[in-house]
């Protein structure tokens, strides 16, 4: 089991599994709740009710070539499946042991890597890639559970947490989580035009 925190920078993610859209610029309210940035961290107060948002079996056969650098292993044709938290990571708490997927066959699978990759800058940190064997023909994720240590970015646990409803590969992906930042909140600076409100 590998846990990657800070792999070396890669020229390219053959798995874009950009579920994670919770940072961005606009000048519209398009987000599900407003931040207030005069909190240290800039982020919101979601920790006290953290949960899992979202479990997406995301693809039953990776590609394995670039996955493969970032877990330090053969990961070529595994599950991947994105867990989204409604609140940010600790990155150094993401382990694969905090994290227990239940199969459709009742089997209990460990991932044998996890990563915030992608999603890793200042105000992502809520999306984990779980890569593990999730599935086989005749059966399919079905919850995911936090067994272990893992923790958001102000030192609560999130162990018990769990979600029930995987979506299904055939679903496809969608957007579950947005927020709405001011253009100049650490993390954002230089990345919005100068007309966004």
């Amino acid at each position: 089991m590998i846990n990657i925190n800070n792999p070396k920078p890669l020229r390219w993610m053959p798995l874009a599994l950009a579920l994670s859209l919770g940072t961005g610029c606009t000048s519209e309210n398009l987000a599900a709740q407003d931040v207030d940035t005069s909190s240290p961290s800039g982020s919101s107060n979601i920790a006290a009710e953290a949960r899992i948002l979202s479990a997406y079996h995301g693809l039953d056969a990776l590609p394995g070539r670039g996955l493969s650098v970032i877990c330090g292993m053969p990961v070529g044709g595994k599950d991947g499946m994105p867990v989204i938290f409604s609140a940010q990571l600790n990155p150094e708490t993401v382990s694969p042991s905090a994290f227990l997927v239940e199969t459709s066959s009742g089997d209990s699978v460990t991932p044998i890597c996890v990563t915030l990759r992608p999603a890793v800058e200042e105000l992502e940190q809520r999306t984990v890639l779980l890569i593990g064997p999730f599935s086989t023909a005749d059966s399919h994720p079905r919850s995911v559970e936090i067994v272990g240590e893992l923790e958001d970015i102000e030192g609560n646990s999130l162990l018990g947490l769990r979600i029930e409803d995987v979506t299904p590969l055939a679903d496809g992906p969608g957007l579950v989580f947005a927020e709405r930042f001011a253009p100049n909140v650490s993390g954002l600076e230089g990345e919005c035009p100068d007309d966004t409100a």
